[in-house]
């Protein structure tokens, strides 16, 4: 099966589908409508095997017990393979922190590896091509 590397849009609201709870991407929970985060990657993991997420870190302390429900059955179904706590103003649109959760359909052991690179991060001033190829934006 294939992999899938995706960073969605962030804390998106979404319509639940009709029947949500009898799709097959949903059998580790539904997500609620106020947020698509988790949507976004059981949709993923029912065509892969393997899955790479760039989210916001909200997800890994949500108090929302939809999505508290879905990552325990992630866990139990033995699926995540790796978390990385990223820090905040890596992005242009968003200073919020974010994370890389990898996703591991396949593993053949009960470890995940928690990484926390908040502090190992050190600034650059580069120039960001834009879609055109010119040179556009200094980011710091």
């Amino acid at each position: 099966m294939a992999t899938t590397i995706s960073n969605p849009p962030y804390n998106l609201k979404w319509q639940l589908p009709f029947f949500a709870s009898s799709q097959p991407r949903f059998d580790l929970g539904v997500p609620p409508e106020s947020n698509a985060n988790f949507a976004f990657v059981l949709s993923a993991l029912e065509k892969a095997d393997n899955a790479v997420f760039l989210l916001p870190n909200g997800v890994l302390s949500t108090t929302n017990k939809f999505e508290m429900k879905i990552k325990e059955n992630l866990v139990n179904a033995n699926y995540i393979e790796a978390v990385i706590s990223l820090p905040g103003n890596m992005f242009e649109a968003t200073s919020i922190p974010t994370c890389l959760i990898v996703f591991n359909k396949k593993k053949t052991d009960y470890k995940v590896s928690m990484i926390n690179l908040t502090s190992k991060t050190s600034k650059e001033k580069r120039a960001q091509k834009g879609q055109t190829g010119e040179t556009n934006i200094h980011r710091v």
